[in-house]
């Protein structure tokens, strides 16, 4: 009897995501926490990138048409620095193809990198003058060559951007920014622009509820509408996260806001099968315990809430990215940092979900003294590749004075890494997409 009910519980143990996700009726809300992971997940390839004096990031990457990641990022001297944009072709091991890097005067973060019919377009902020900002987008050619460039600012405001995309007709692009006033540190209001090919302003939009608010994160929807996300701050300072769809001239269809413990922020969003879309942010919990990340499956009718699952830790969880693949499974790139007072190595976590919000599989990918990661984008095999940074510690020994100490430095560098791809799943419910009540 002894046998059968250990027999029993070794077998509750080990059942596998996908058996779980069998239940084709989706709990509305869930709260996992995460177990602090012992080693990393396997992963295709990873490389680390820089120059040991100066501090490196990748913030994005895309497939190359010859079957590669490309990566832009940033290297600088300092925090607050004046930035050189640099932009990489790695093949299929990891391997650096060619490498470029850009001095642009004035630049200052880098926030989007996106494939264009001919190359690369790179979009950041860039400071003009004193007290001016502005927002800087640059045209690479497919090796990395800067071919043209072109700015957008405002008179009256200080202007910094959020994301970029492409156009539902693919001849020119939607621009999120943020338009704040020269000498404020803090507040502002979101504003959309439309751009034709060159990106130059065909029309602008603003939007002004609450006492500031921001559009973190656009992607496109059927119709064709767009998808805007991010958060208002309300009249007691409290973030909530914010949805809005727009139309093709970037009037509100609907906008809700996603109250959600102390703050939310509701920082990117991919479209699903109609007639829902997938967001993904984070949420400070009102118990003011370790932030936790945050996704939800919306409607694209009203917004209204299919699902929403929280993932906590014993580490800060930031949802950065999120993405639909074609047989519903839903890949999501959570950044762990660590909260004072907490001494754990920091990671980057990619989350694979069932259409119902079913956690399947949980990869962790470790780098030298700790990682961020800030995308996460499909290879040309489907692998899931993240780029970020890792914190680098080297040891230098002298061959000719071996009785000498060991000399540590360490340095921040940018870091890329292709996951494996997601396993293929056959959704038992491929009928049953009905998750609003």
């Amino acid at each position: 009897m002894r046998i059968i009910v250990y027999i029993c519980l070794l077998l509750s143990i080990f059942v596998s995501g996908e058996a779980l996700a069998q239940k084709c009726n989706a709990d509305f809300e869930v709260i996992t926490r995460l177990r602090k992971p012992e080693i990393g997940s396997y992963n295709m390839w990873d490389t680390v990138y820089g120059l040991r004096a100066d501090i490196e990031r990748f913030v994005g990457g895309v497939a190359s048409v010859s079957k590669n990641a490309v990566v832009v990022g940033e290297r600088y001297f300092e925090e607050g620095a004046e930035i050189t944009l640099v932009m990489a072709e790695l093949d299929r091991r990891g391997r650096v193809v060619w490498e470029k890097a850009h001095e642009v005067k004035g630049l200052r973060k880098i926030v989007k990198f996106l494939p264009d019919k001919n190359g690369y377009v790179v979009v950041a902020d860039q400071k003009e003058g004193k007290s001016k900002d502005r927002i800087w987008i640059g045209f690479f050619d497919l090796n990395g060559g800067l071919v043209k460039t072109k700015t957008i600012s405002d008179k009256k405001f200080n202007l910094f951007a959020q994301d970029m995309i492409a156009s539902h007709d693919e001849k020119g692009f939607v621009l999120a920014a943020t338009a704040q006033g020269r000498g404020y540190e803090s507040g502002g209001y979101a504003i959309l622009y439309r751009l034709n090919a060159k990106a130059q302003v065909i029309a602008d939009r603003a939007y002004m509820p609450g006492l500031e608010n921001r559009i973190l994160g656009l992607s496109r929807s059927e119709g064709p509408y767009y998808i805007a996300t991010g958060f208002i701050r309300s009249e007691d300072g409290r973030k909530t996260g914010w949805a809005l769809k727009l139309d093709s001239d970037n009037a509100i269809v609907w906008q809700r806001q996603y109250p959600r413990g102390l703050a939310a922020q509701i920082q990117a969003s991919a479209d699903y099968q109609d007639p829902y879309f997938v967001v993904i942010g984070d949420a400070e919990p009102s118990d003011r315990k370790n932030r936790a990340g945050w996704v939800m499956l919306l409607s694209s009718e009203d917004g209204s809430v299919g699902w929403q699952r929280y993932y906590t830790g014993t580490l800060d969880f930031h949802g950065r990215d999120v993405f639909a693949h074609d047989d519903g499974q839903l890949s999501v790139l959570l950044d762990a940092e660590k909260p004072p007072g907490v001494d754990e190595l920091e990671y980057a976590r990619v989350l694979t979900l069932s259409p119902r919000g079913v956690l399947l599989l949980s990869d962790t990918y470790y780098h030298a003294e700790g990682t961020g990661a800030y995308d996460l984008f499909l290879g040309p095999n489907q692998e899931r590749i993240l780029a970020g940074y890792s914190d680098m510690v080297y040891r230098d020994e002298d061959p000719e004075h071996p009785e000498e100490d060991v000399r540590i430095s360490r340095s921040r560098e940018g870091w890329v890494v292709a996951g494996a791809p997601a396993e293929p799943y056959n959704d038992p419910c491929i009928q049953s997409y009905d998750f609003i009540p």
